[in-house]
């Protein structure tokens, strides 16, 4: 059991070990870390020390004599446990400079009202039963563990659940707590879930306008909201999501929830969506320049969804900015999937505009195209046999290794 694991020689952790001693039990795995022994203190590696020695080992087998030892004459007045229990009160320590921790009493009452909370509105077993366990045996839960139910329960509309849980995470981890933007991403995604759209949007417009260089999770969360918002179908949430994409750019110079805008109107149906697709290229120049690293997943996107509507657009799309390097891939899916689709005269146009383009279409793409003219008792035309029997490109010889002894 490995209890000064994280922790550092300036920074000794405070554990007790009062409850994993037993009779004859022997603690183990000590390799040179500082642990600092006061009162008992709940913690997640599961153990705890008793009150008012600073030991250090070398990976010896510590006895329970040796913890229980009496204090040397050099232990400090504040690590006598008549001082540090007070009115019967659990002392507080410090993992990380200023973390203050609860009493034992009003921490197993805040504990309770939460699990009590989480347990129902939850279904995610396993992260729930890791949490209670730690809390039922009063033992502090790790910021990765807190962090997993919060990421759970924003995807859900119990926004009073993440509540608590911030409470409890800015309680215990004040350090990770501000590096990860207060979780408050967490929060917004929830009561964007929960129907509290605009109150979602105006948290995650204050986390932009905080943390302008944009946080992963921040950006994650923003597209998971764009996307789970714009799929609702309603008017009056795709306009609330334009308007904070707009505000973002403007007050921020942040385009990327905008690009993710683009990406979602762009592959959809309705023709209002598509319209606002156009409009945000046309309002943000510098779109244009972005589209490069979106292109090739949309484009496989498009063709596993056998989309044809949606190829053609994206060719115009091409056309229109001279993304010349993005034609090969966009003709050749086209035309197979008009092949699949036994689109003749579609394939057809599709083989002459290729032609025209100079793209020279892939041996799969021709073999289809021969077999669609086959079924429908059409002779090959001659520029497609010459795709087929063009002699194949010279392959380079493989470089010789200089091998070093």
């Amino acid at each position: 059991m490995a209890i000064a694991e994280k922790t550092e020689k300036l920074n000794p952790i405070t554990v007790d070990l009062s409850k994993i001693f037993k009779t004859g039990m022997k603690l183990k795995k000590f390799t040179g870390k500082y642990f600092e022994v006061k009162t008992p203190i709940p913690h997640e590696n599961g153990a705890k020390i008793h009150s008012g020695v600073n030991c250090q080992t070398s990976g010896d087998t510590i006895d329970k004599k040796e913890v229980e030892a009496p204090l040397s004459s050099q232990a400090s007045p504040q690590s006598d446990p008549s001082n540090c229990m007070g009115n019967g009160k659990l002392h507080q320590r410090t993992l990380n400079p200023g973390t203050k921790y609860l009493g034992k009493k009003r921490f197993e009452e805040k504990v309770k009202q939460l699990l009590k909370e989480v347990h129902s509105a939850t279904k995610c077993k396993k992260v729930l039963k890791e949490l209670e366990v730690k809390l039922s045996l009063e033992i502090i839960p790790s910021f990765e563990t807190l962090l997993r139910t919060c990421a759970w329960a924003s995807k859900s509309s119990q926004s009073e659940v993440i509540h608590k849980l911030l409470d409890l995470t800015k309680l215990l981890y004040p350090r990770e707590y501000e590096v990860n933007l207060g979780l408050r991403y967490y929060l917004a995604s929830s009561l964007c879930y929960g129907g509290q759209v605009g109150e979602g949007i105006k948290e995650l417009q204050l986390l932009y306008r905080q943390h302008p260089q944009e946080h992963k999770k921040l950006r994650d969360t923003t597209n998971f909201i764009i996307y789970y918002l714009i799929n609702t179908g309603q008017e009056e949430h795709e306009q609330m999501v334009l308007n904070f994409v707009n505000q973002v750019a403007e007050e921020v110079g942040n385009l990327s929830p905008a690009l993710t805008l683009w990406r979602v109107t762009f592959c959809s149906p309705l023709y209002r969506l598509q319209q606002m697709s156009e409009s945000l290229l046309e309002e943000y120049s510098a779109l244009i320049g972005k589209l490069d690293r979106k292109i090739p997943g949309l484009l496989k996107r498009v063709t596993w969804e056998g989309d044809e509507e949606a190829l053609r657009r994206i060719l115009q799309l091409l056309l229109q900015h001279q993304m010349t390097h993005h034609y090969h891939v966009a003709i050749t899916a086209l035309l197979k999937l008009q092949c699949d689709l036994g689109d003749l005269s579609g394939a057809d146009e599709t083989l002459k505009f290729s032609q025209r383009m100079g793209v020279i279409l892939p041996a799969a793409a021709v073999g289809r195209m021969l077999a669609l003219l086959a079924h429908h008792r059409r002779p090959a035309p001659l520029a497609l046999l010459a795709l087929k029997y063009r002699p194949r490109p010279a392959i380079p010889n493989p470089p010789k290794y200089k091998y070093k002894f």
